[in-house]
């Protein structure tokens, strides 16, 4: 039991930190894809950015979100929003919770994945 016990915590934890992961990229998904079709239905930048953040309500202490837009070019062009989520260790970053407690013990970390999300949509669509 001493020894399968801090594995089975420490998968347990993975899960939860991956699933925490995943969870966030799939809001963030979601957000990108409400602003660009925004863009796409001809609304400002600000109404879009306003629906993408209603979208992320998910997020908790990681949002708003602030999403950069390419408009549309033309009519049969393509809108898009662009959201990236800062990673690190400060309050509003995404950080493991769980995956960098044994790292810690000798001294290394584990990277943060970098969690963006681009939504597309076409034009006046």
């Amino acid at each position: 039991m001493a020894i399968v016990l801090p594995l089975l915590l420490l998968v347990v934890g993975g899960l939860v930190d991956f699933g925490r992961a995943y969870y966030i990229n799939v809001v963030i998904t979601n957000a990108a894809r409400e602003g660009a079709r925004m863009v796409a239905m001809g609304y400002t930048p600000a109404a879009a950015t306003n629906r993408a953040n209603q979208a992320a309500v998910g997020l908790g202490s990681l949002g708003p979100v602030a999403p950069t837009y390419t408009t549309c070019p033309s009519a049969t062009g393509n809108a898009t929003a662009t959201i990236a989520i800062p990673t690190g260790p400060a309050n509003n970053q995404f950080h493991w919770l769980v995956l960098n407690v044994v790292p810690s013990f000798f001294g290394g970390t584990v990277p943060a994945p970098n969690l963006s999300a681009t939504g597309s949509m076409r034009c006046n669509g």
